[in-house]
């Protein structure tokens, strides 16, 4: 899609960030929980405890929540879909350390919270990036960590993937991208590690690595493709195409498909 305009480029992203909320029920059966070592990993370099504060930007319904809540962390997240927000209740609610507020990262940093770890699990990116490190380092007390946590799309199965990229160039070309044509995970992790870094609010970035692999049957893995905003944002009946051209190749290979992720936290302390 052609975006003339600074301007036209934020209300695009504002318009795709929602979609998820349409999509939370499937959101939570299918998006992949994160790898715990990674969590560990974040938790040793910032030596948070039991009386630090931890603010969770885009919570989604709760995959990477839980990961802290469940070792006793006191935290606050916050997400703009509501209906991403109560299943993320639901999922946390053994856990009474831990809140939830239906509010955007933009409204909550004019308050006077302060917190010890601001993180975010495939959220961050959704906040324009001439802000999102300066609101993040307003929140943070002296000495606080920020944590970028992302997924990278590795290739575990070459012939499928070459399947998949000729559907989404024949029936969705606005959003196709060829998966060899991509950058490395490497390329993708350097990329975002300068850009905190460029930002001046945050230095000594550490790189915490996992690898996630999920199999998915045919239905849930079209159930997965509904929780991306680019997909949602096809009409419905390229949507259909799409899906059930998908649904028929996963089917003729043995109705599973493993998508094979490496789940990446980048960990930078408040200057």
């Amino acid at each position: 899609m052609a975006i003339p305009t600074k301007d036209g480029s934020m209300k695009m992203i504002k318009d795709l960030k929602h979609t998820f909320n349409d999509a939370a029920k499937y959101y939570d059966q299918t998006r992949p929980t994160y790898p715990n070592q990674v969590f560990e990993d974040i938790i040793r370099l910032t030596k948070i405890n039991a009386d630090s504060k931890l603010l969770e930007v885009g919570c989604g319904t709760g995959q990477a929540t839980v990961q802290f809540a469940r070792k006793g962390f006191s935290l606050h997240a916050i997400d703009i879909g509501e209906n991403l927000i109560e299943i993320a209740k639901q999922n946390c609610k053994q856990f009474n350390h831990t809140s939830f507020e239906h509010i955007s990262f933009e409204e909550h940093a004019q308050t006077n919270n302060q917190y010890d770890l601001i993180f975010s699990a495939c959220a961050f990116h959704w906040i324009p990036v001439e802000i999102r490190y300066n609101l993040a380092s307003k929140l943070l007390k002296d000495n606080g960590y920020l944590s970028i946590i992302t997924l990278i799309l590795l290739n575990n199965d070459e012939y499928i993937r070459s399947k998949f990229d000729k559907i989404y160039e024949d029936i969705a070309p606005e959003i196709y991208e060829p998966f060899n044509n991509k950058k490395s995970p490497d390329e993708q992790i350097l990329k975002l590690k300068n850009e905190i870094e460029a930002s001046s609010f945050f230095k000594d970035v550490s790189i915490f690595e996992g690898v996630i692999e999920t199999q998915y049957a045919s239905e849930e893995y079209i159930k997965l493709l509904q929780t991306f905003s680019n997909h949602r944002n096809l009409c419905a009946q390229t949507q259909k195409l799409l899906y059930d051209k998908i649904l028929k190749l996963i089917e003729s290979a043995g109705g599973t498909f493993i998508r094979k992720q490496k789940c990446v936290a980048l960990t930078a302390i408040k200057i």
